[in-house]
């Protein structure tokens, strides 16, 4: 009853500060408020406090990098708490929403890896709502960083998770273009054997438009084709 009581004084206070503003006084009264979420078991409640948090973290004035990146660490360990809380709420939307702001956050500071993986979760959490367009589009800013982090494999994972979904909407010039950075990527790896599959995909779904009819030779088919194009390479 009394924490009940409490609770709202400080949420007023603290969306007070934050509407202000005022992030650092806002961050200190969303911290007390995470933990009477915490010891009281209000679930749901802790994902919100676990986003404020995060949100004000995100929000402070430095003046260093350090403090910069230290802070945007803080928010991005807050934001995949409450994505995780609202996921197992079965709050999918949320969880992705929320998952897109770790991403940013790790955007930020340059931490490609980490920027990845949150983009990689939001996907999941899109596709469990069943809003694949949007699925696909988080999949691929995954892949992006993971390129930037020279994570080839891991790119190339993601961009055939992205193709999948796109042949689940029926956007074959978009699966194809995935299915085609897909195959790059492994072949930066010399993972040939996905690359060629992934060729072969891409080729399939453009109908050999992107590879003329011109360049098949007799009895070849469209697997061969892609196989003696990326040997050529």
């Amino acid at each position: 009853m009394l924490d009940g009581i409490k609770e709202k004084r400080l949420r007023t206070e603290a969306d007070f500060q934050y509407g202000r503003k005022q992030y650092k006084s806002a961050l200190r009264k969303y911290l007390l408020l995470l933990e009477l979420s915490l010891k009281n078991k209000w679930v749901p409640k802790q994902a919100l406090y676990h986003e404020k948090v995060g949100d004000c973290y995100e929000k402070l004035d430095h003046k260093k990098k350090e403090d910069l990146d230290r802070d945007h660490e803080n928010a991005g360990k807050h934001y995949v708490n409450a994505a995780r809380i609202y996921s197992s709420q079965s709050e999918y939307g949320k969880a992705a929403e929320v998952y897109e702001k770790g991403a940013l956050a790790f955007e930020e500071v340059g931490r490609h890896k980490d920027a990845a993986e949150f983009y990689l979760n939001s996907g999941i959490m899109f596709i469990d709502i069943g809003d694949l367009f949007n699925a696909s589009y988080t999949i691929q800013k995954a892949a992006k960083y993971y390129e930037q982090d020279k994570e080839y494999e891991k790119a190339g994972g993601a961009y055939v998770k992205a193709a999948t979904l796109d042949m689940r909407v029926r956007d074959k010039a978009s699966a194809a273009l995935n299915f085609t950075r897909a195959a790059k990527d492994y072949e930066k790896v010399k993972n040939l054997e996905k690359a060629i599959e992934c060729y072969a995909n891409a080729a399939e779904l453009q109908s050999l438009e992107s590879v003329s009819y011109t360049h098949l030779r007799a009895h070849e088919t469209v697997l061969d084709l892609v196989c003696r194009l990326l040997l050529e390479k």
